[in-house]
């Protein structure tokens, strides 16, 4: 297996150093000819994500969930990848700014829908299937 660790930002567009830093990640290790893929996720402090989302209590919204998977089929070798749908998906527990928790893709394969599952602590976050292709 390999790992790899990056971090994941937006550029606001104000100058060479206004970027916002989303999320760190690292690819867990899997064996040779396996298309599951898992991520180790940890959100910054900061993160733009949670703004308004909600006042006093702030937690990931469902379409920042789908973001970062998309975020991560990017970093896994597909910089082109699109989301054109979800299915199935069901939000469980609620993640919160600068926590860590996994995330599991059953396969990775360009055209193919891809089963995931969100997990902080050993508890399930989120699940569903993304449907994606390469543009």
């Amino acid at each position: 297996g390999h790992l790899v660790r990056t971090s994941v930002a937006i550029d606001v567009g104000q100058g060479d150093h206004a970027v916002l830093a989303l999320f760190r990640h690292e690819e867990l290790p899997r064996e040779e000819g396996d298309d599951s893929r898992a991520f180790s996720v940890q959100l910054s402090p900061d993160c733009p994500y949670f703004e308004g989302h909600f006042p006093g209590h702030p937690v990931l919204p469902a379409v920042a969930q789908l973001d970062i998977l998309v975020r991560l089929i990017h970093a896994a070798g597909w910089p082109r990848a699109v989301a054109t749908g979800v299915d199935g998906v069901r939000f469980r527990n609620m993640v919160a700014p600068g926590t860590r928790f996994e995330l599991h893709f059953d396969q990775l394969r360009p055209g193919e829908p891809a089963a995931f599952r969100l997990v902080q602590g050993g508890k399930p976050v989120s699940r569903g299937t993304l449907v994606w292709e390469e543009q």
